[in-house]
């Protein structure tokens, strides 16, 4: 149960760093255009990459688990962790979406550096993102 938790959060801290330092990047580039147009791309690459690192980890860290001892995949199983997993990544990404694109405009708005406020509203969704993945996971027994 521990370690699935920790593998968890240690593919959501990696891609979310990752994620991170592209949104600085992203941010800066477009930093002439409007606050909210800078938000906007700066979330939609930053979820991109978030979310194209996160799978590649999550798969590769538990693409065993769903084997049986004749090396065919358990499908009832990986099904059934599959509905969890959504419902725990979606409460998670519903308050990462909310909170970072909202930090971000308000910080634009308040005259930041571009790469600052993405940085900054990054933190803020990303402590949610990993509160709200946590407790759904508890409540859906991810990880039994």
């Amino acid at each position: 149960m521990v370690t699935g938790y920790l593998m968890l959060n240690k593919n959501i801290i990696i891609s979310l760093t990752i994620s991170m330092t592209i949104s600085a990047i992203v941010a800066q580039v477009f930093s002439t255009q409007d606050d909210y147009l800078n938000s906007t791309f700066t979330l939609i690459s930053g979820y991109f990459v978030y979310y194209s690192i996160f799978t590649t980890l999550y798969y590769r860290d538990n693409k065993k688990a769903y084997k049986t001892e004749l090396g065919n995949t358990n499908t009832a199983r990986l099904k059934m962790d599959l509905k969890k997993m959504v419902l725990t990544v979606g409460v998670g990404e519903v308050s990462f979406l909310a909170s970072k694109w909202t930090s971000q405009y308000y910080l634009l708005t308040q005259n930041f550096e571009p790469y600052v406020a993405a940085i900054l509203a990054h933190l803020v969704g990303s402590a949610l993102l990993l509160a709200m993945m946590n407790l759904t996971a508890k409540k859906t027994h991810l990880y039994k």
